[in-house]
């Protein structure tokens, strides 16, 4: 047992294999393994793919550096933060963009379709929105409320946080504050809530407040009759010239004295001075404009039911630009419904469903007419 420990069962048995069927079973073996020239060949094949693919990943990540990380359409959601220190900027797919300025910080309230709703909370913001009539932009800085649909706008926010302010580049906003109309402001015309009466609707127009309320005195206070250095007139001068007649004012200028009354609060000034401006100046572009603002006084103020659907039926009539088209259609629901016209509610309703089935102010406007 001894010798047979340690050896191989080939060296106690062998098979019977002629030299033929050697051959046979190695031409087998060699027609059956690759050559070592293909083998060379896959390899070099290889190596060059994980050449070309390491490549790749450094362009792409030299791409990434030099141009920063890829814009994701999806990260921006409601609840998300925008910090002004990464310069960070949001857009929208229709081309919306909305810049901070440094140290700025804003939050996405709410991002789709037919709402955005941004809050400022430190800094100021520049939005330059695409008209999309159905769909509400809306920049909230504390109370304030900023509602556009097609513009260039800023909304800035004191360092103390006591003070809002709004300019408008071009376009038109309206302000408001949660509740009630406020102003709305044209291009190149500003809002602070830290000077809401004192500080004139635009820096470029003249004190409208004064103007309105002093009506004609202007002609008089430039009449050298009524200067203290002018020698007084004679009483019976039968040559005298009479009173000149103080110029009519234009359009834009009945617009802006009703805009500076409503801020100012006076109420009936406000729709005169809207009322006139349409009356007089139909074709105007801003005459619906002022006939929504008129619906808005007499239907929210001066309990007007009527009068102020009338305005509105104005309103939609002479659009305009036409941003608050669908306001004053969902307005005229209203009106109808307070002057319980049950006929005319239910077609004001039919048709701002049909023309806005998706609008902001549906599930309000769906409300109205059943109980009449």
């Amino acid at each position: 047992m001894k010798l047979v420990k340690g050896r191989k069962p080939a060296d106690f048995a062998r098979a019977p294999l002629s030299q033929e069927r050697i051959e046979r079973i190695w031409h087998g073996v060699e027609t059956r393994e690759p050559s070592f020239e293909w083998r060379q060949r896959r390899k070099r094949g290889v190596l060059t793919v994980v050449i070309a693919a390491c490549a790749a990943a450094l362009v792409v990540l030299a791409v990434r550096r030099w141009s920063g990380p890829p814009a994701d359409p999806v990260a921006h959601r409601a609840g998300s933060l925008l910090d002004g220190r990464q310069e960070e900027q949001l857009s929208l797919p229709d081309g919306t963009d909305v810049r901070l300025a440094d140290a700025a910080r804003a939050r996405v309230v709410a991002l789709s379709a037919s709402e955005v709703r941004l809050r400022l909370e430190r800094g100021s913001m520049t939005c330059a929105v695409e008209p999309r009539p159905e769909r509400r932009f809306v920049v909230e800085a504390r109370d304030i409320e900023v509602t556009v649909k097609g513009t260039e706008f800023t909304v800035s926010l004191a360092a103390n946080g006591a003070a809002v302010t709004v300019s408008v580049a071009r376009g038109m906003v309206e302000v408001r504050d949660r509740s009630r109309f406020i102003a709305s402001l044209h291009a190149g015309q500003r809002w602070s809530s830290a000077h809401p009466v004192e500080e004139p609707v635009s820096a470029a127009l003249p004190a409208l407040a004064e103007r309105a309320e002093a009506g004609s005195a202007d002609g008089d206070a430039r009449d050298p009759a009524r200067t203290p250095s002018a020698s007084p007139a004679p009483s019976a001068a039968p040559s005298a010239a009479p009173p000149q007649k103080a110029a009519e004012p234009g359009p834009h200028e009945l617009f802006e004295r009703g805009a500076q009354a409503r801020l100012q609060g006076r109420a009936h000034d406000a729709a005169e001075a809207f009322d006139r401006m349409r009356r007089r100046y139909p074709q105007d572009s801003r005459s619906g404009h002022a006939a929504f603002q008129l619906g808005r006084i007499r239907l929210d103020t001066l309990g007007d039911a009527r009068g102020a659907a009338e305005a509105f039926q104005f309103a939609l009539a002479h659009p305009g630009p036409g941003f608050f088209l669908e306001d004053a259609q969902a307005r005229l629901v209203e009106a109808w419904a307070r002057a319980k016209n049950a006929g005319a509610c239910r077609q004001a309703r039919a048709r701002y469903l049909a023309l806005y089935p998706k609008g902001a102010h549906t599930s309000r406007v769906e409300r109205h007419c059943d109980d009449l």
